[in-house]
């Protein structure tokens, strides 16, 4: 896992309010206009005299970047809100207090890092309040209010739930998912300049999805890729001793737990598998037929760049799980998205701990990834490095 002590401070800056009239000096208008009547806000959103901003928060911010460093795809997500930015135009975008604290050169190659944050929860119900101190605000611009009802959306960087880890290092909310560092530089070279210039000009904006308030009780959906599967599975007993499913930026992983009574205790979450129907079932080459493999057709295939597309939902893999809590998790629902990227292949192995009387299906493999009769307790960890 990725994680690091924080060995740079970060100067927090007060931010101009929201609540000024509309002006130049404004960094939350975006429009450039004196106007006569104050700013109107309702929830999360605010009139600056016909000019509308929408402010949500997000928490963590994935970024691949070409040869020539400048960014190809980034991934916004944070309290059920997602935003993807691809290389393009129709849209500008720039980053406010892009302060970032580097990852140290010794524990990982790519400059992962932090940059500031609301220690708040995400409500689109409110405004996020940024008046007390300095938070990174990314904004982008060129909106057809008669189609998206802003004109700009303002994106807050608020504080990156991190359950059930127990790590006491610091854990980045920036992480690049694809990065070249150049000969002879530093993390710490990718600082504040380089940031900002990543965030900055023409822009793309693929997809956006904006979660209900928190008053409306509704189900917060987060979407990650996982790679590569290992379990461990006892025949006689029908039981899994313990599920990992990982990519190289992200983990889940159901634990075993020593002296656990031999009886199904995960049950506060709910496993569903999605288009899971095509897929084949391989064993290891030596015969024994203690290691079987399960590989779906119908994966996410790309490099390490990919990102959960909405279409992803109607044609590839991917694993349900409900019945998180909100307020510990920042959601309730979690789906996991089945990938080769280069590095993995998406394959699911099983650990027979006794050799089978036949060869598992498909749908057996699936039922053990889906926790049926798990000996232990589900542990989510994330990201995983």
């Amino acid at each position: 896992m990725k994680t690091y002590i924080l060995t740079i401070s970060i100067a927090f800056i007060v931010m101009l309010t929201a609540c000024k009239k509309s002006s130049p000096d404004n960094p939350n208008s975006g429009n450039g206009q004196n106007t006569e009547n104050s700013p109107t806000t309702v929830g999360n959103v605010t009139n600056y005299n016909g000019y509308v901003v929408k402010t949500i928060g997000i928490s963590r911010i994935l970024l691949a970047v070409d040869d020539n460093y400048n960014m190809t795809v980034a991934y916004l997500y944070g309290g059920g809100n997602k935003v993807i930015l691809k290389a393009g135009t129709g849209n500008t975008i720039e980053l406010k207090d892009g302060i970032i604290a580097t990852c140290p050169d010794a524990v990982i190659q790519t400059p992962d890092g932090t940059i500031p944050y609301l220690d708040q929860d995400i409500d689109n119900g409110k405004l996020a309040d940024t008046t007390a101190f300095s938070a990174a605000v990314i904004k982008i611009k060129g909106f057809d209010k008669s189609k998206t009802g802003y004109n700009q959306l303002n994106l807050v960087m608020c504080k990156f739930l991190w359950p059930a880890d127990g790590d006491p290092g610091y854990h980045n909310n920036v992480t690049y998912l694809k990065m070249k560092k150049a000969a002879g530089k530093k993390n710490a070279d990718y600082n504040y300049d380089f940031i900002t210039k990543l965030f900055s000009g023409n822009i793309s904006v693929s997809d956006i999805e904006i979660a209900p308030p928190v008053s409306a009780s509704t189900y917060i959906t987060e979407d990650h890729i996982i790679s590569s599967g290992q379990a461990s599975y006892n025949p006689s007993l029908n039981k899994t001793y313990d599920v990992s499913l990982i990519d190289p930026f992200f983990s889940f992983s159901e634990s075993y737990l020593l002296g656990t009574p031999i009886v199904p205790v995960v049950n506060t979450l709910k496993f569903e598998w999605a288009n899971a129907s095509d897929g084949t079932i391989s064993t290891d080459s030596n015969g024994a037929g203690y290691i079987y493999w399960a590989k779906f057709n119908n994966i996410k295939v790309g490099g390490l760049d990919q990102v959960v597309e909405p279409a992803d939902t109607v044609n590839k893999v991917f694993l349900r799980i409900t019945g998180f809590d909100r307020p510990s998790f920042g959601f309730n629902q979690l789906r996991l998205f089945v990938a080769n990227d280069g590095f993995y292949d998406g394959s699911l192995q099983v650990d027979y701990n006794a050799i089978p009387q036949k060869t598992p299906t498909l749908n057996a493999i699936k039922d053990i990834y889906a926790a049926q009769g798990l000996y232990g307790s589900a542990s989510p960890r994330w990201p995983h490095y």
